[in-house]
């Protein structure tokens, strides 16, 4: 009956905690010599942990990005193959877009490989097989984004021995859950919402301030927001999935209409006339006359007034189409220490409105930061069962040295968010490992396919390559 609070030191957050699924991926893969890929065949076996707790939806019992495992490239025959395995380790669970760097990761590794093996530029091979227009005609912008990426790092410019070029691409759809969401015209003019999602650092809040100042046409000092708890509004489907403006944002918008349409018969009243329309920050009669949202609510709306309030709880549709992200590395590889540098890094995709810039482009920098620690640095280490590297000494994170100046290309598109907005939360992570393993490999002139691609593993790569 008492609130409570529950705070991980790191030692128990590395040692205790839900790491990011560990996988095993085999594909083969078949191809015309002309570089027409016929088939594609991907055994993904993911590491599970221990207990039952923290799995993947019971419906299909996998992880979404499983899927990835074949890219997303036109190819006639697939097959995925993918499965989760109980092992004596602590759970693995969801992490940002779970299960999609792994799996772009093995079939970028493998496209590229396979490039390689046919003689052909990867560029140019991944061009070849990204498909242009869905089935009903509409552009897939892949292809866009795949080329913007490519040129901004220089691709198919000379470059130095051991300094190399990779490429990467993801998609992830828009995510869509139940959202709940609480106006109140106050009498002096100003909004209170009341909002469901947690607040978990990523600006949400403020998203769903501007998203109702816009609607309502007044600035977003007026709009008081109100992180509810589970005693003010229905629970909330969460900050995961990319859906925190999708489906907040809606419920925000919803609750806007029904609340202007309680409000239109006062501002009729107040008005003197039978019919009213709402006009940018107000209402405008037929004969011309004009009331702003302040004056109504300073004249017409007392404390309490349940006209005045409205409360809406709605889940919108998930949309089909996807957001797409190319990420291109180039990077340097010392031969003597196996030390990987990283000289560019440019991450271009589709965006639909940005209704927060700076969140939009915290939401891109840190995803690639987590991006260069999932592909060079971060490493749990795991003896019979337990997690060796219990503190921030032995698990390494990616500091300020390790991140290259960051190259951005937003790709205007629309979404299926409010005023067209994309989803960015989780894309934007997934092909960096891929994008800077295919950059080493390039460079050392050998296929990379582990990580992190640590020193050791370099110098390990490079060593076999010399032996007879």
């Amino acid at each position: 009956g008492r609130p409570v609070k529950f705070v991980n030191s790191y030692d128990e957050d590395l040692t205790a905690a839900t790491p990011r699924h560990p996988s095993v991926i085999t594909i083969r893969s078949g191809a015309r010599r002309d570089g027409t890929i016929t088939a594609w065949d991907a055994h993904v076996v993911w590491n599970s942990g221990a207990y039952g707790g923290l799995k993947p939806p019971i419906f299909n019992g996998n992880l979404g990005g499983s899927n990835n495992a074949a890219g997303w490239w036109t190819i006639p025959n697939v097959r995925i193959d993918a499965r989760m395995v109980y092992t004596n380790t602590v759970p693995n669970a969801y992490m940002r877009a779970p299960g999609q760097p792994q799996a772009v990761f093995a079939a970028e590794a493998q496209f590229d490989l396979l490039a390689r093996t046919l003689g052909i530029d990867p560029l140019e091979l991944r061009l070849r097989h990204l498909p242009e227009r869905t089935s009903d005609g509409r552009e897939i912008v892949a292809p866009r984004v795949m080329q913007a990426a490519a040129e901004a790092v220089g691709w198919g410019k000379p470059k130095g021995r051991y300094i190399g070029r990779g490429l990467g691409l993801a998609a992830r759809g828009t995510g869509a859950g139940r959202s709940s969401s609480d106006l109140t015209l106050n009498p002096d003019g100003t909004l209170t919402a009341v909002s469901s999602i947690p607040d978990s650092g990523t600006s949400g809040l403020t998203v769903i301030a501007q998203v109702l100042a816009e609607a309502w046409g007044v600035p977003i000092q007026r709009v008081h927001m109100v992180h509810g708890d589970t005693d003010s509004l229905p629970i909330d489907v969460g900050t995961g999935g990319s859906g925190i403006t999708n489906s907040a944002g809606h419920a925000a918008l919803t609750a806007t209409e029904r609340l202007k349409e309680q409000l239109t018969p006062l501002a009729a009243a107040m008005l003197g006339s039978d019919t009213t329309t709402w006009d940018g920050h107000g209402w405008r009669s037929p004969e011309g006359r004009f009331v702003t949202l302040e004056e109504l609510a300073r004249e017409m709306v007392m404390a309490g007034d349940e006209r005045a309030h409205v409360q809406v709880s709605l889940a919108p549709e998930r949309s089909p189409d996807q957001q797409y992200c190319a990420q291109a590395a180039e990077v340097e590889v010392d031969p003597e220490t196996g030390e990987v540098t990283i000289r560019r890094l440019v991450t271009a995709q589709d965006v639909g409105t940005i209704i927060n810039p700076i969140g939009h482009q915290g939401q891109i920098d840190g995803s690639l930061v987590q991006g260069v620690g999932y592909a060079l640095i971060e490493e749990l280490g795991v003896e019979e069962g337990r997690i060796t590297t219990s503190h921030l000494g032995d698990y390494k994170l990616p500091s300020i040295q390790d991140i290259p100046p960051l190259t951005t290309i937003n790709i205007p598109t629309t979404g299926p968010g409010p005023f067209h907005a994309k989803a960015i939360g989780e894309t934007p992570t997934v092909p960096t490992a891929a994008a800077i393993a295919n950059a080493v490999a390039d460079a050392i002139g050998a296929p990379v396919t582990e990580l992190p691609i640590t020193a050791d593993r370099v110098l390990e790569i490079l060593g076999q390559m010399e032996r007879p």
